[in-house]
């Protein structure tokens, strides 16, 4: 693993745990940087998620239904 990985570790970590409302444990999320280091970047798809805009503080929010999460899914995988 390069340095700069280490870095940054710490921080997406953080910004994943404090920011981030999902079921991806960090074994997962570990998982898909990994085929990302390894495969490349041109493996991702990317696909927009309808769903409620809100703000909390500064923050941008998007509330996604899980029925739009499971047809983005559908269409990706």
């Amino acid at each position: 693993m390069e340095p700069r990985v280490l870095l940054k570790a710490p921080q997406v970590v953080r910004v994943l745990l404090t920011e981030v409302n999902t079921n991806l444990g960090l074994a997962s999320i570990w998982r898909i940087y990994r085929a990302i280091q390894v495969r490349g970047p041109e493996i991702l798809q990317k696909k927009a998620l309808t769903g409620r805009d809100y703000f909390a503080g500064n923050s941008r929010y998007r509330d996604v239904s899980p029925e739009e999460w499971l047809r983005v899914l559908d269409d990706v995988t």
